[in-house]
């Protein structure tokens, strides 16, 4: 859903229908589940919606973080890219080096081609 910057965490029935209707269209057989609640959190966006890895200015703090809702899916080889990085200064994939902060000051975003909803 298109939603403008915000710190409301209110749960918003007009996002519960729609996912509810994306779900069941892709997956029919849960049309009968019955939901117990909702909440809300925020949803944490870079620029270019991809994740900023590796340092910045402020010195001892590294940055994982403006996954754009991937978060949980991307925890676990961010957790071993960032834990990498800290112990040996780089990145073990050469494709996280496009993830940095400098992305944003070099004007070189990431322009996604491929994305799905």
């Amino acid at each position: 859903m298109e939603e403008g910057p915000s710190e409301n965490l209110n749960s918003n029935i007009n996002f519960l229908e729609k996912y509810a209707r994306e779900v069941v269209d892709t997956l029919p057989t849960l049309s009968s589940v019955k939901i117990m609640r909702q909440w809300a959190g925020f949803y944490v966006v870079s620029p270019d919606h991809h994740p900023i890895l590796g340092s910045q200015e402020i010195p001892n703090l590294i940055l994982g973080c403006g996954y754009s809702g991937h978060g949980f899916m991307l925890g676990p080889i961010v957790g071993k890219l960032l834990a990498g990085y800290i112990k040996n200064g780089n990145f073990f994939l050469e494709e996280a080096n496009h993830l940095t902060v400098e992305r944003f000051k070099t004007g070189k975003l990431i322009h996604e081609k491929t994305v799905i909803g």
